[in-house]
């Protein structure tokens, strides 16, 4: 069974962030089963983080920040989260533009349903 999606807010395929400006990306993967696996990389720095890095793994809420530390930041990166549903069959993804006031608009929401051998990736360039 092919992965299925509902657009929210279609990917932009590029996203400009002004981290000198205090602007960040603010991610968040809701899971829908008992075991999500899901893995965020980018082309440079290859794989960052994934559900086991949280300490309430496993959790129907993911969250996390990126390029809010100047170390992050990297002109024309491409960022991945790649989807496993072996053991969970629903997510929705989420990015959010923020800056130090809060949420300046919601750039990414896709909500992903799939079959156990479903796997399903979802990539934009960050332009700084």
């Amino acid at each position: 069974m092919p992965v299925t999606r509902v657009h929210h807010v279609p990917n932009p395929e590029t996203v400009p962030v002004s981290p000198g400006a205090g602007e960040f990306l603010f991610f968040r993967v809701t899971a829908g089963g008992p075991v999500p696996r899901f893995r965020f990389s980018t082309d440079i720095k290859g794989i960052l983080l994934n559900q086991g890095t949280f300490p309430a793994d496993p959790a129907s809420v993911y969250e996390w920040c990126y390029l809010r530390d100047p170390s992050d930041v990297q002109e024309f990166e491409l960022i991945t989260v790649a989807f496993g549903f072996a053991a969970n069959a629903t997510y929705r993804y989420t990015v959010t533009l923020r800056d130090r006031g809060g949420k300046l608009r919601d750039v990414l929401d896709i909500e992903y349903t799939g079959g156990t051998t479903d796997f399903e990736v979802e990539t934009f360039r960050v332009i700084v």
